[in-house]
């Protein structure tokens, strides 16, 4: 390669020549343990004796644990929430851990509690939560019982004033909707015929199209519908699970129904 080749260029040939392993994943160069993000490959060559050679290593991209556009204090705001909401779960009452959790969190540290709050709701991640804060010397006070049949109601009123969730909220982790050709779709702010990607909304904002019950693109083209389907379709259709962020840049799972507008099909990836 001519020593003018510069790291822009070098990545983007790299990315599309490795797209059937990579899935077009965004990449990075690593030279010598340091990141090859601008310049020419000119610069690198300089460095290295006339007998060694230039070896670059294609990773690919990483952000933390509290997703892609996070900061360490939103990191450490989705630290002290789960903990917090763990407490409430045990019956600890709420001024305890209004007065205590700050304290908590700054004696474990907030690295030491990431792996664990990543983990589904079990006995083990309790066990986990329980253990971090015994080795703290933090002692939870002692939790009163609550009459079963008082929880019971309480639970029952929560099913029923929860509402679905506004499609709005959350952006597709569109790497697991995957077009014919393996490559990763892309998600749509508006729904339009002879577009490609996919759409997410709710019942009523499918419905107009689903009365329609036609193709609409030559491409893929997929409507992610959450909630219940009353209508019903001869168009291709499935239920899925997808993982998105919402709008505080958690991750999370929908339960959808995904419904095929176009000529080819949206897959979804294994």
């Amino acid at each position: 390669m001519s020593p003018t080749v510069t790291a822009d260029l070098l990545n983007a040939i790299l990315m599309y020549s490795l797209s059937p392993i990579t899935h077009m994943r965004a990449t990075r160069l690593v030279v010598k343990g340091k990141q090859f993000a601008s310049g020419t490959l000119q610069t690198r060559i300089d460095d290295l004796p006339l007998s060694k050679e230039l070896s670059i290593f294609v990773v690919f991209e990483c952000w933390g644990g509290a997703g892609p556009t996070a900061t360490k204090t939103q990191l450490k705001q989705q630290v002290r929430n789960s903990v917090a909401a763990w407490m409430l779960e045990k019956g600890i009452e709420l001024t305890w851990v209004h007065q205590h959790i700050e304290q908590c969190i700054e004696d474990i540290g907030v690295k030491r509690f990431v792996p664990v709050i990543n983990q589904p709701a079990c006995t083990r991640r309790d066990s986990q939560i329980m253990q971090l804060l015994q080795d703290a010397s933090v002692k939870l006070p002692e939790v009163k019982e609550k009459p079963r049949v008082q929880l019971a109601n309480s639970k029952a009123k929560t099913r029923k004033i929860m509402p679905l969730p506004e499609p709005t909220y959350f952006k597709l982790d569109c790497s697991f909707l995957l077009k014919e050709d393996g490559t990763p779709t892309v998600q749509l702010q508006e729904f339009r015929p002879n577009a490609s990607g996919v759409f997410l909304t709710n019942e009523e904002g499918a419905a107009p199209w689903i009365r329609e019950n036609q193709q609409l693109s030559t491409d893929e083209l997929g409507m992610i519908v959450l909630g219940p389907l009353a209508q019903d379709t001869s168009l291709p259709k499935q239920q899925v699970v997808l993982p998105c962020f919402n709008s505080s840049t958690q991750q999370v799972l929908l339960q959808a129904t995904l419904i095929q507008f176009g000529a080819k099909q949206v897959k979804m990836k294994e």
